[in-house]
């Protein structure tokens, strides 16, 4: 489990690098440089959320089970399907942004929100969940 945690992190430093270049790209009005980026965003994102779904999630919940730990299960499951919720909504602004029918206006609104919204859950992640699940192991 610590290496997942690891990749997790690692990936999250990524994802926060592509952001930045996402806000560049929009900025500049490099619309190439915006789809290639919010590609590769929406890739990583994608490996990064089956890893939490596959891996992740069920061996925390696990590891809570193991240690008859109620409360930290009861945190692993709000923390899953919350980040579910958050995943459609991610998802969802991929699809538009990269329709070509959304105006632009309205993908930089959206953008600003997705991007605050998965840099909020990272950070949370990592000074709740991570540290969390590292005291079970």
């Amino acid at each position: 489990m610590r290496e997942i945690i690891e990749t997790l992190e690692a990936q999250h430093r990524e994802l926060e690098k592509l952001a930045q270049s996402v806000v560049q790209a929009f900025r500049a009005k490099d619309e190439a440089g915006l789809k290639a980026t919010l590609d590769r965003m929406q890739a990583l994102l994608e490996t990064h959320l089956e890893l939490e779904r596959t891996r992740f999630y069920p061996g925390f919940v696990a590891a809570a089970e193991r240690q008859a730990n109620e409360r930290t299960k009861l945190v692993a499951t709000l923390f899953r399907d919350n980040m579910a919720v958050i995943a459609e909504g991610v998802q969802a602004f991929f699809r538009r942004a990269q329709s070509g029918t959304v105006p632009a206006e309205v993908v930089g609104k959206e953008l600003r929100t997705t991007l605050e919204v998965l840099g909020k859950r990272m950070a949370d992640e990592e000074k709740t969940l991570h540290p969390l699940l590292r005291t079970l192991l």
